[in-house]
């Protein structure tokens, strides 16, 4: 919107400019066209001056129009993104999983205050491989947790950024404080799914999906005294193992495909 305007008064007063060069120039009477500019420049003057009075009256609400915070949301399989992290599992040692984050960055004028980033439903593919909205985690708005904040709200300053957590490619010996059964080490390093939000069913667990490794999250990114903005985000997950994301990261592949979804909704 904020191109737009610009865009559109800039046009206008080059339309205008041009229309009064073309009014005097066809004029071939030097004192009528003396005169006819003189009318252009009273009528400039007048604009210019009601221009002033609506600025004069209207100050702040032009300045919250055009230096309004804009959140904007990144994503990628690369880091910082997407990064191999290790955990202490136990009597297995070290373990690793790969942690999957997205970049909310502010494009405004001014600060974003109480920036949240809610998830109200996930896709996941049926036996018709269409996406739909999965019936075994369906849940009220749940918010996602800003990181190296450990809260669900952050203000971002006028081009700053933030980084939320999503999602996690672990291992049963990635599990914290986990360490894998005697005879079961094979299960226990194959990969599966977790969406970074409280489970309904398993207390003090993730979201998990052990078979799906294609997901779409949907979730609004909001902020205090903005429209909220809709986000569908695809995670498609095709490694053998966690090292296979060191070795191959596009077998992880992170895609913001809202406009292909809104797209599919609307028909």
């Amino acid at each position: 919107m904020k191109k737009f305007l610009f865009w559109f008064g800039l046009i206008s007063i080059i339309v205008i400019i041009c229309v009064c060069c073309l009014h005097v120039s066809f004029v071939s009477d030097s004192q009528a066209r003396s005169k006819i500019l003189e009318v252009w420049l009273v009528g400039f003057g007048s604009i210019g001056s009601f221009g002033a009075v609506v600025v004069a009256l209207y100050l702040e609400p032009i300045k919250k129009f055009f230096l309004k915070p804009e959140l904007n949301l990144h994503v990628s399989n690369a880091s910082p993104m997407c990064i191999i992290e290790n955990v202490e599992a136990g009597a297995s040692g070290k373990e690793e999983f790969v942690d999957i984050c997205c970049k909310i960055e502010n494009t405004g004028g001014s600060s974003a205050e109480k920036c949240r980033v809610v998830c109200e439903e996930i896709m996941t593919l049926g036996a018709d491989k269409k996406f739909s909205v999965s019936d075994e985690n369906k849940f009220r708005p749940l918010f996602f947790t800003w990181i190296g904040e450990k809260k669900t709200e952050l203000d971002i300053a006028a081009s700053d950024y933030g980084y939320v957590k999503l999602a996690e490619i672990r291992t049963r010996s990635s599990e914290l404080g986990k360490a894998p059964d005697v005879g079961s080490v094979a299960g226990s390093l194959t990969p599966y799914l977790v969406v970074c939000l409280p489970s309904r069913t398993v207390k003090n667990q993730y979201v998990q999906f052990d078979d799906d490794k294609s997901i779409i999250i949907q979730f609004r990114i909001v902020c205090s005294g903005r429209t909220a903005k809709e986000r569908y985000i695809q995670i498609v997950w095709e490694g053998k193992s966690i090292a296979d994301f060191r070795k191959h990261p596009e077998k992880l592949a992170i895609t913001d495909v809202t406009n292909s979804i809104c797209t599919l909704r609307r028909g």
